[in-house]
């Protein structure tokens, strides 16, 4: 005669996990303050812009000449920060792709890139690096983190 099994619940029986899938540590960039510095240039510039904009209407609203000449001064001021930006970064490139990080070219863009809604893909790395301290490169999707 055959012995009688027991019913064993499913929650009882151990099942065995597997192990987590492992997540790859993002690369170190090795020209990190270059990143961080043309971030910062490209951040003023468009601060300087918005400035400009903001005292040109304050000129037109209120015929103050002090108005317009702070406008003037961030209207310098963005145009010297654009042209720096542009020195420091169109050299700036990804270490696997050799695409410019913060120089953004007219190529098909990575699925993985980082974009925020209203922005393009360079503000989007603009503030990614100034707020955390890592990107995504735009061109092959590779994640670099700026602290070794």
């Amino acid at each position: 005669m055959k012995s009688a099994t027991t019913f064993v619940p499913a929650a009882s029986v151990q099942v065995p996990t597997a192990e987590p899938a492992k997540v790859r540590r993002s690369r170190h960039h090795p020209r990190s303050l270059a990143v961080i510095y043309g971030a910062f240039l490209l951040f003023f510039a468009f601060a300087c812009f918005i400035g400009f904009a903001w005292y040109t209407a304050k000129l037109l609203l209120t015929a103050d000449r002090t108005h317009g000449i702070l406008a003037l001064s961030l209207l310098a001021g963005f145009g010297i920060a654009r042209l720096l930006a542009f020195l420091n970064n169109r050299h700036l490139s990804c270490t696997l792709c050799h695409g410019t990080i913060l120089h953004e070219k007219r190529c098909r863009k990575h699925a993985n890139a980082n974009r925020i809604p209203g922005l393009s893909y360079r503000a989007a790395t603009v503030a990614s690096v100034l707020c955390t301290g890592n990107f995504r490169c735009m061109y092959c999707g590779t994640p670099y983190r700026l602290k070794k």
